[in-house]
């Protein structure tokens, strides 16, 4: 009889512990998740911002370009679009 109290503890000791180890994962799995989703909207803020730069610096590029070639001529040179 005493084996079969000790086997019946066992079995509930490794029921209870397999739902609270899937709970424990379930959990890990969703706070990944979330930092996944996190960082995948800041790499998209990101890259919207950095576009938004090379384009700022591209005009900036062009229009330094040509007032120095304007200068260097000494011309009123109109840029073609």
């Amino acid at each position: 009889m005493n084996e079969i109290l000790n086997a019946n503890i066992f079995f509930i000791i490794t029921a209870c512990s397999t739902v609270l180890l899937t709970l424990f994962m379930a959990m890990i799995l969703l706070h990944i998740l979330r930092i996944s989703r996190s960082l995948s909207r800041i790499a998209k803020t990101l890259e919207h911002q950095v576009s938004a730069l090379a384009q700022v610096s591209d005009t900036v590029r062009d229009s330094m370009f040509m007032k120095l070639f304007d200068w260097l001529t000494g011309g009123n040179t109109k840029r073609k679009v």
